[in-house]
């Protein structure tokens, strides 16, 4: 939500756009104005003291669910776990769990979209200095509730998704970057070390995903 810290805005806008660049399966997004009179025509908005201006807009999907095992795996795109996971890995997504995963039923079959990154990164109060400090951090560790969704997996096929990650250019890494709004706060500083975390940590994922998995 617009405000003092735009950080949580600007994790979602980038996340989404990287998801994008590998084909990550995530809803229908785009930055939108939201005005005075929405807001005050809208109890919920004035509630949480939205103010006025560009915000961050996902798709609403009324009837997806949690997953659970056995929606999961049968998901047509299921192979695209793997993707979310070293997905994960790159921007350093602490907040993946059961929750931050959609079910979309399509009659008999279904598929799974990836949600809420406002915590990638380094959560939603990072600092140019974070990002520069900690590029080579990795704090994601599956063994709470990934292990619900690794399971479902008959085999490691990390090779793909890292594949598709370390193709990334920095010219596509500085496009994504700088599309996020002015109104947001980033300052130069702040755009060349998200850039710069980003361009590092593609070439660590392999051995990442290795000292997690085994694989």
């Amino acid at each position: 939500m617009l405000g003092s810290n735009n950080r949580p805005l600007i994790n979602e806008l980038v996340s989404s756009k990287l998801a994008d660049l590998i084909g990550l399966p995530i809803p229908a997004y785009q930055t939108i104005y939201v005005t005075k009179g929405i807001i005050k025509e809208n109890k919920p908005l004035n509630d949480i003291g939205m103010l006025p201006g560009i915000h961050f807009g996902c798709q609403y999907i009324k009837d997806a669910v949690p997953p659970s095992t056995k929606t999961i795996c049968s998901c047509e795109n299921a192979n695209k776990l793997f993707d979310m996971f070293v997905f994960d890995q790159w921007i350093n997504n602490c907040d993946r769990h059961k929750g931050n995963v959609l079910i979309v039923k399509n009659g008999e079959k279904q598929h799974f979209l990836c949600i809420d990154h406002e915590r990638a990164f380094f959560d939603r109060n990072w600092k140019a200095a974070d990002l520069k400090k900690h590029v080579f951090t990795r704090k994601i560790e599956w063994k709470n509730s990934e292990k619900f969704y690794f399971h479902c997996l008959k085999n490691n096929n990390f090779s793909k998704p890292i594949d598709k990650v370390s193709k990334i250019t920095e010219q596509e890494l500085v496009k994504t970057v700088q599309a996020v709004p002015k109104e947001w706060g980033t300052s130069e500083e702040d755009q060349r070390s998200l850039i710069y975390f980003l361009s590092k940590r593609q070439h660590n994922l392999k051995q990442w995903i290795r000292d997690c998995c085994g694989w």
